[in-house]
């Protein structure tokens, strides 16, 4: 999508707020064209007509064109700014969700990384400085220029002309010193920069220069130089000088003089209808048509000043999104998860793994054994849909999960892994997000996690902010995250390493919290062979293959199998480990 496309959908947005922009400009226009016709008039009848009569009248008119004008302008720049402000926060806006939204593979590229953080700088480059202060004052300009060229033609037709003619002729005077100011102040920045390069080689071959007494040579060579740079200076700033106005002032002194001239030789021919007041309403309006066409061309009607920081934040909305047209949205009941022949390759392009198959039923947990991270990573990131295996089908009560809404599945889904963080808030808004509160709920997550005794002796309770300020206890950071996971009470139980790093304690505290979860599937990926004891059924993966795979209470009571030798090594290891403990 284009940046133009969204500037107009956002402009679409605000209909009533663009066309009551455009209405109050038009209101501004018309309340200072009145005050410049009633003052013209007023000229007329006092000082040719000598009318006093019309004085009370007139000045109310100029007086509340002031005040109109005055009062409009205020409530005109509130909605520019309300609507340079929509835009921006709609693009920003879009942008977050565009990023919410994406592929995982897209937001993690290093140029996305880059461009989030700009989102906000960038989108307001775009609404508040392009729009707001460019484009909408481009608007208005050329608003007033366009309804005070028809007043003057309706007015007088032939004056008219001759002050709008100008117009041109000012323009391209102006681009030619814009061009003339920046080739001067190019040339007085590279002289800057050599003057700085001078004085800094003769310090560097200051002993030369002293031992071949060159000083007085070097003086004179540093003299011309700084000459040259004082004449480019003294160039640059007369160019800048006329640039900034006087070109302008002139330009409307030859027109001015031009009409006024044009004018009172007209006068003698009754029949033409030029009056004094029709040469003040043209002497009067003339500087103002001048001096907004000038501003109006200093301005940028088209974002290319900024090109760069719309394609960056481009990027972002535009960005691949992992949303598409998916069919279902509503399952009754979750019976089975199962892989067929689900092979994966990374980004590298190396296989991870190839044709894994396994099933678990609702009711069921099912342990994955296995110290290769990115195997479980793999598994991990396609049932949750951050990924999509290279071959093979992931299905859900005998359903494609590709058919699946993917908010809608991550809904059905709990997932904790070794990076799952907590929000800089309070426990109890930790505990129910994103979800709305439920006080049964709440009351059952802390229970499952033992977090409702320590809750209890903190000073604020669940209002205890969990951030950097208020440092808690990471032991206790751990059960609220899955306290935060029962909450959700979702179908699916989705774990990752989940309690790499926790306390022994509790990590056996929350797995088997996790384990007496009733009439759902749980599927565990770890690297402890504990984690997996009691599981319903058991898959070990090991160099790049499963080694073994079916139901836990089958393959224990086979002493040929993998797992029975790894629970059997991993108890001697901790009987051994507690005899140490008991000696020491």
């Amino acid at each position: 999508m284009k940046i133009k496309n969204l500037i107009l959908q956002y402009f679409n947005d605000k209909i009533r707020l663009s066309i009551g922009l455009g209405f109050t400009m038009l209101l501004i226009i018309s309340c200072k064209l009145a005050g410049i016709i009633a003052f013209a008039d007023l000229m007329e009848k006092i000082f040719v007509k000598e009318n006093y009569g019309v004085l009370p009248s007139r000045i109310t008119i100029i007086i509340f064109s002031v005040i109109f004008v005055f009062a409009l302008t205020i409530v005109k720049n509130k909605q520019a700014v309300g609507l340079s402000s929509y835009i921006s926060s709609s693009l920003a806006k879009n942008a977050y969700e565009s990023l919410l939204n994406a592929e995982i593979n897209e937001v993690e590229k290093e140029e996305i990384k880059e461009g989030v953080k700009n989102i906000v700088s960038y989108s307001e480059l775009v609404g508040d400085n392009y729009v707001g202060k460019n484009l909408l004052v481009i608007i208005e300009k050329s608003l007033y220029i366009f309804v005070t060229f028809i007043t003057l033609l309706v007015i007088k037709p032939a004056l008219a002309l001759i002050a709008f003619i100008g117009l041109p002729c000012v323009f391209g005077i102006e681009m030619a010193f814009d061009k003339l100011f920046i080739k001067y102040k190019n040339k007085e920045e590279e002289l800057k920069k050599k003057n700085i390069n001078i004085i800094e080689d003769s310090y560097h071959k200051i002993r030369n220069i002293k031992l071949d007494n060159a000083i007085k040579y070097e003086n004179e060579i540093y003299d011309n130089f700084t000459h040259s740079c004082d004449d480019i200076k003294a160039k640059k700033n007369i160019v800048e000088e006329l640039n900034n106005g006087l070109i302008r002032k002139l330009s409307v002194g030859i027109t001015l003089s031009i009409v006024i001239g044009v004018g009172c030789w007209l006068t003698k021919s009754e029949n033409l209808g030029i009056t004094s007041k029709v040469l003040l309403i043209l002497v009067l309006s003339i500087p103002f048509i001048y001096d907004e066409f000038c501003v109006a061309t200093k301005l940028h009607l088209t974002p290319n000043y900024i090109n760069d920081e719309i394609e960056e934040l481009l990027s972002i909305i535009n960005l691949k999104s992992e949303i598409k047209a998916e069919v279902i949205n509503n399952l009754d009941e979750v019976h089975s998860l199962k892989f067929t022949d689900v092979t994966y390759i990374n980004s590298n392009k190396v296989k991870v793994f190839d044709k894994l198959n396994f099933e678990v039923k609702r009711g069921e947990k099912l342990g994955i054994l296995s110290i290769d991270k990115e195997f479980k990573d793999g598994v991990f990131n396609i049932i949750t849909k951050m990924i999509k295996p290279k071959s093979g089908v992931v299905e859900i009560n005998n359903c494609d999960i590709n058919k699946i809404n993917t908010l809608y599945l991550r809904d059905l889904i709990t997932s904790i892994y070794d990076g799952t963080t907590i929000n800089n808030d309070s426990i109890i808004n930790n505990v129910y997000y994103p979800l709305k509160f439920d006080e049964y709920k709440y009351n059952d997550a802390l229970n499952k996690t033992g977090l409702k005794d320590i809750i209890s002796e903190l000073p604020f309770k669940e209002n205890t902010i969990l951030n950097l300020s208020n440092p808690f206890d990471q032991d206790k950071i751990h059960k609220v995250i899955f306290a935060n996971a029962f909450y959700k009470d979702s179908k699916i139980y989705l774990l990752n390493d989940a309690t790499n790093n926790y306390m022994v304690d509790t990590e056996k505290e929350m797995i088997d919290a996790i384990k007496k979860l009733k009439n759902k599937i749980i599927i565990m990926l770890t690297d402890k062979v504990f984690n997996i004891v009691d599981c319903d059924k058991v898959l070990i993966y090991e160099d790049g293959m499963v080694v073994e795979y079916g139901r836990y209470n089958e393959l224990i009571q086979d002493k040929s199998s993998y797992l029975y030798r790894l629970l059997r090594k991993s108890s001697s290891i901790r009987s051994s480990h507690n005899r140490e403990k008991r000696v020491g």
